[in-house]
């Protein structure tokens, strides 16, 4: 099935921990529109307001929150506090004073009762995984079954989009179970630790969406590094250069003089660590960013490197450089704002390609199941998913070309299947050419007491009855299409044949006893 986005249908997210709003430009770009956000950092509220107008950003305290304030969505996303999760802080676990706000975003949920969102994401570190030996990821997810919500755990890297790794953990929830799921085996999205957890918590309503595996692209440094000519006063000058040098190792060293024979120009980026009480700089050996951080926790920002005819050169990244290394266009305004709080800003975001690719990938296959699902009437049906027909690129006649031909090889091979060789369209199907169709799913779209009650044969020849009653009175106050008249005579024959059924039902089937004639 295809929902066009119109204001009617069009999805509907509400973005918590917002920060600058890189969820918000992904899911946008997938034509998932923001009704709300909030976030509590004054910083990231500048940054956010500059580049999204639309006056819904809320700026404060999610504890001050109120379920029933928030607008009708069918998604929520959340990339709650990482602090007291990730390896380099203190490890607090969902009871530290920053990542404890997941109970908050909980709490929300639950006070939206029958309103809350039909599909859920939420961000967050590797180590939320490990915090408390599992335990913390155990117990959000069982708040998360509590609240309705079956759960998804997958593993994304930032470096299969953009020039930085950066691994985070992606919790999918939705209302109800979808279909396209498999068994949990080793892959890059779900790999060994996920599996595991799967096996140690059978008591968690967990499912496995099958997913493609991400582009396998190499990216590289030289394609976001902004060409500052050397004599800028953004590079270091010599004497920093040369204290920089003098604090690498003998390995770190050798890997500097490696660069410098390189016979093009090299780029590496650098880390200040501490070793045996000691701040030293180490450079990565392959040409991308390390993981983007806030200065929280004792991260530092990351150094440029660049070698060229034999001569190094360091400075800091640019603000411009994170931003690009976020996957984030070089249109986002970020030059109102201090270069540390830019800084803060996109060391705290996540990456906007990933966000795009699981919003296409899931998302938005997830939002479509349930919104299906929900739907007061109907029967059983069999949905064909055509969301890159949502790409700005195509026109609007290439998108009706699409689905013309999708409906025409649809009609025909419903139409080889039919009992009564007919499909009933009231308007004729246009003629196209028969193209492959993507993978299907089938979902009763009617709830199932409804659907138990509708399977009784009486039932369902007293629906049949009233359609043709309707159809007949249509017919008979109006122009017609033969495609409607034609629908009369097969819903007809429809109703023959159920009644013909239901009648055999009281008789018994004759033995050749009844038809012997010299028994009377």
């Amino acid at each position: 099935m295809y929902f066009k986005n119109t204001v009617k249908n069009k999805w509907r997210s509400a973005e918590f921990f917002a920060g600058i709003g890189l969820v918000r430009a992904a899911l946008q770009e997938e034509n998932i529109e923001t009704v709300w956000a909030n976030d509590i950092e004054v910083t990231k509220a500048a940054i956010y307001n500059a580049n999204f107008e639309s006056g819904d950003f809320i700026l404060g305290d999610i504890r001050d929150v109120k379920g029933s304030s928030l607008p009708v969505i069918d998604l929520a996303t959340a990339s709650f506090p990482c602090t007291d999760l990730s390896l380099a802080g203190a490890r607090a676990g969902l009871g530290g004073r920053e990542s404890s706000m997941f109970w908050e975003f909980a709490r929300v949920l639950r006070e939206m009762a029958e309103h809350s969102p039909q599909v859920i994401m939420l961000e967050n570190v590797p180590g939320f995984a490990t915090s408390h030996q599992g335990k913390d990821l155990a117990d959000a997810i069982k708040a998360l079954n509590r609240l309705g919500y079956t759960c998804d755990l997958f593993l994304m890297d930032a470096r299969f989009f953009v020039p930085q790794s950066r691994q985070r953990l992606f919790i999918v929830g939705t209302k109800g179970r979808l279909s396209q799921t498999r068994s949990c085996k080793n892959s890059i999205t779900r790999p060994h630790w996920i599996r595991h957890f799967y096996e140690l918590h059978p008591e968690l309503d967990l499912q496995i969406r099958a997913l493609p595996e991400p582009p396998h692209q190499q990216h590289y440094l030289s394609s976001i590094v902004e060409r500052i000519p050397h004599y800028h006063s953004t590079w270091w000058d010599e004497v920093r250069t040369q204290k920089f040098i003098e604090s690498l190792s003998e390995l770190q060293n050798k890997r500097l003089r490696q660069l410098q024979r390189c016979q093009e120009t090299q780029w590496r980026t650098a880390y200040r660590r501490t070793r045996n009480g000691k701040a030293v700089w180490e450079i990565r050996q392959d040409e991308i960013a390390g993981c983007l951080r806030t200065a929280r926790g004792g991260s530092s920002k990351q150094a440029l490197i660049e070698t060229s005819h034999g001569k190094v050169y360091v400075r800091w990244l640019t603000p411009r450089e994170y931003a690009r290394l976020q996957g984030v266009p070089d249109t986002f305004h970020i030059d109102h704002v201090k270069d540390s709080q830019a800084y803060f800003g996109f060391g705290d975001a996540v990456c906007l390609p990933v966000i795009r690719w699981i919003a296409k990938h899931y998302l938005l296959p997830a939002l479509a199941e349930n919104r299906i699902r929900r739907l007061p009437d109907g029967s059983p049906r069999r949905m064909w998913p055509f969301f890159e027909l949502e790409d700005r690129q195509r026109t609007t006649e290439e998108v009706k070309n699409t689905l013309n031909a999708a409906e025409y090889t649809v009609f025909n091979e419903v139409l080889g299947k039919s009992s009564f060789s007919a499909v009933l369209n009231e308007k004729p199907i246009t003629s196209s050419n028969m193209i492959g169709l993507p993978q299907s799913f089938r979902k009763r779209i009617i709830p199932d007491e409804l659907y138990e009650l509708r399977k009784h044969p009486d039932i369902r020849i007293a629906r049949r009855a009233n359609t043709i009653a309707r159809l007949a009175q249509v017919i008979s106050e109006r122009s017609v299409s033969k495609g409607l008249r034609h629908t009369l005579v097969v819903q007809a024959q429809r109703l023959e044949r159920l009644a013909a059924n239901r009648l055999a039902e009281f008789f018994d089937e004759p033995d050749d006893s009844d038809l012997d004639e010299s028994n009377d």
